[in-house]
C-alpha cells in the first residue's frame, strides 16, 4: 500500500484517538472519594462550591445553618440560601455565575487541542440589573402590552438634571455608564450594556432637548461633531470639550485578575504604591514578612498621627493614612492602642 492510499485512513484514525481523548474525564470517575470545596464571602452574602454529591451539598448547608445559630447567633435566610447544580445559573454579588460543562475543543497558541472551556466559571450579567438601574435613575420607562405581553422601553427625559449646567448633565450621564460598566467588564456578555446605553443616550439627549425647549434633533445638530456628542465648557485656561461616553463595552482583557476600578486618566498614578497594588505584594509593611493575607488599618487624616508608636512613624515616614499589615502586626497594633 502506497503513502497516498494510506494517508486518509491515518488521518481518520488520528481524529478519532484525538476524540477519545478529549471525551475523558479529568480525573478518575470511579474515585468515590474525591471531593472538593471552594468558599467565598462578601460582607453579609456568600457562595460555597462542592464537587461531591447533592447529599454532600445538603450536609454542608445544614452544617453552616448551626454553625450560624450556635456560634454567631445569626439566621441562615432558607428563601435566598439554595442548593442547585453548577450547570445553573447562581446570583452572586450582581452577578449570574455558573460551571460551563462544554466539551468543545480550541487550538492553542502551542498547537494543541483542548478543552479550554470545560470546568470553567463564567460570569453574566442578569438582564433585570441594568434595567433596573436605568428605571432608579428614571432614564427608562417599562411598559407592558396588555395584548401581546411584549415589554415595551422607552427612554424619558430626567428632570431632575435640567436646572444643571449641559456639561454637568453630560458628565453625570458619563459618571453612571462607566460605574456600570466597571462593575460589569469581566462579564461574558457584557456587550448587552450597548441596550442600556442606547436607553440612557437617547434619555441624555431628551434630558437636553427639555431644558432647552427644543427637540432631539435640535441637540444633535447644535453638539454632534463626527457622530460624538460634544458639549464646550469654559475653563480659565479657555473653552474645553465635555464628550459623551463612546468607548464601548469590551469585555476586560485581563480576565478576571488586575480589575481595580480606574478611570483611564488616572491610569499613570495607578503605581506600586496604590493599595490594592501594596495588597497584591502581600508583604507587611511594618515587619516585612510575606502573609497569605493583610488587614489595611486607616486613620482619618495624617495631622492626628504624633509617631507615638511604630504604626505611626510609620505612615508618617510614608506618608501615607494606611497601612497593609499581616495579622499579628494588626493584633500588636490594637493592643498597642488599647494599653495608651
Amino acid at each position: 500500500m502506497g503513502a497516498e492510499e494510506s494517508t486518509p485512513e491515518l488521518v481518520r484514525e488520528f481524529k478519532d484517538s484525538r476524540m477519545d481523548k478529549m471525551n475523558q474525564h479529568y480525573h478518575n470517575p470511579f474515585d468515590e472519594g474525591y471531593k472538593k470545596i471552594q468558599y467565598n464571602r462578601y460582607a453579609d452574602d456568600f457562595v460555597i462550591g462542592v464537587i461531591g454529591s447533592k447529599k454532600d451539598a445538603e450536609k454542608i448547608k445544614e452544617d453552616v445553618k448551626i454553625f450560624l445559630q450556635n456560634k454567631l447567633h445569626l439566621e441562615l435566610s432558607e428563601e435566598k440560601t439554595m442548593v442547585t447544580h453548577s450547570s445553573k445559573p447562581v446570583r452572586y454579588l450582581g452577578y449570574d455565575f455558573k460551571v460551563i460543562h462544554s466539551k468543545n475543543m480550541k487550538r492553542c497558541k502551542s498547537g494543541d487541542m483542548k478543552r479550554v472551556w470545560h470546568g470553567k466559571v463564567f460570569l453574566y450579567i442578569p438582564k433585570e440589573k441594568w434595567i433596573k438601574k436605568a428605571m432608579e435613575r428614571g432614564a427608562i420607562q417599562v411598559k407592558r402590552n396588555n395584548d401581546t405581553g411584549k415589554e415595551m422601553w422607552r427612554p424619558m427625559p430626567r428632570k431632575d438634571l435640567m436646572n444643571r449646567k449641559d456639561a454637568d448633565i453630560v458628565s453625570i450621564f458619563n459618571a453612571e455608564i462607566r460605574g456600570l460598566y466597571n462593575y460589569y467588564r469581566i462579564a461574558e456578555n457584557v456587550g448587552v450594556l450597548h441596550k442600556y446605553y442606547y436607553m440612557v443616550r437617547y434619555s441624555m439627549l431628551k434630558t437636553l432637548a427639555g431644558k432647552h425647549r427644543t427637540n432631539v434633533s435640535v441637540i444633535k445638530k447644535r453638539y454632534m461633531v463626527n457622530g460624538v456628542l460634544r458639549i464646550p465648557y469654559s475653563t480659565t485656561k479657555g473653552q474645553k470639550y465635555c464628550e459623551f461616553y463612546h468607548d464601548g463595552f469590551k469585555k476586560h482583557s485581563d480576565g478576571y485578575n488586575n480589575v481595580s476600578d480606574i478611570m483611564p486618566s488616572y491610569k499613570k498614578y495607578d503605581g506600586r504604591h496604590t493599595i490594592i497594588n501594596r495588597i497584591k505584594a502581600g508583604k507587611c509593611e511594618i515587619c516585612g514578612e510575606q502573609a497569605e493575607y493583610l488587614c489595611m488599618h486607616h486613620v482619618r487624616t495624617l495631622k492626628s498621627l504624633k509617631g507615638r508608636d511604630i504604626f505611626e512613624k510609620k505612615m508618617l515616614e510614608i506618608r501615607r493614612k494606611s497601612l497593609a499589615l499581616c495579622p499579628d502586626c494588626f493584633e500588636y497594633l490594637h493592643e498597642t492602642k488599647e494599653s495608651r
